[in-house]
């Protein structure tokens, strides 16, 4: 399956990065994440990340994903969901990466369900389950509801939209890790005011840095906190977050 000098080039692009963030990776679990990668590129039901360039897929998709590592809880985390997965990400790679880590990778869409059932299939993930069904439903499940230590979602959303598809779904002490590009000072007073509303606050925003020798990019972790009950009113029925967010006065 592998192009042996390209593809090896890549493993070893994934093994500097993460160390340079601070963890280790064996060859195993890098090459099993290129392995995710080559998946990714040539899926043929759907062009599931808008490239099949593996260079891109590596550094714009599986590494992004890896930078969740940066946030201490995510690798002592028992249970994690990543809600709006799409190909995904970032719980696929995280759950490849800490085969002791159980992780849910919620997803509404049916094709793109699909699409993660066969990746855990090829890849051999026995860590993942796929959820085929909106955040709001599951927030609203008791097989799911204040069950995961660290909940992630990856250009999903605005910051109060996500908080209130994800702070239901971790438990008291929990985290949120929102994957953002730039962060507006806007966009964040508002995540603030609709997670007071839902029992957590923002506690930090961790940009990602990359090795010199690669692209830089701006990136950040935006980390809530769930530090009281989430009332049983939230998350509300679906499509509400979107047309009314918490953060608009009388939504709430």
């Amino acid at each position: 399956m592998f192009h042996v000098k390209h593809d090896f080039r890549e493993i070893e692009k994934i093994i500097a990065q993460t160390a340079g963030w601070g963890f280790g990776l064996t060859s195993e679990r890098a090459s099993l994440l290129m392995e995710y990668g080559l998946f990714l590129g040539s899926y043929e039901g759907s062009n599931v990340v808008g490239t099949r360039l593996i260079e891109e897929i590596v550094e714009d998709h599986v590494l992004d994903s890896m930078s969740c590592m940066l946030f201490e809880p995510t690798r002592k985390a028992n249970e994690l969901v990543d809600i709006g997965s799409g190909g995904g990400l970032p719980g696929l790679p995280l759950a490849i990466t800490r085969g002791d880590l159980k992780v849910s990778l919620v997803e509404s869409t049916a094709k793109k369900a699909k699409f993660l059932n066969e990746a855990v299939d090829h890849l051999s993930v026995t860590n993942a389950q796929i959820v085929n069904a909106r955040a709001e439903d599951v927030g609203k499940s008791r097989k799911h509801r204040g069950l995961y230590d660290v909940a992630t979602a990856r250009a999903l959303a605005s910051l109060d939209v996500l908080a209130e598809y994800c702070l239901p779904l971790v438990r008291l002490g929990g985290y949120v890790i929102a994957m953002k590009a730039r962060v507006e000072k806007d966009e964040l007073d508002r995540g603030r005011t609709a997670a007071e509303l839902l029992g957590g606050e923002v506690v930090d925003v961790i940009p990602v840095e990359r090795l010199p020798d690669y692209e830089q990019k701006q990136r950040n972790l935006v980390v809530f906190e769930k530090t009281s009950k989430t009332p049983d009113k939230y998350p509300r029925r679906v499509g509400l977050p979107v047309k009314k967010p918490l953060s608009e006065t009388g939504n709430r």
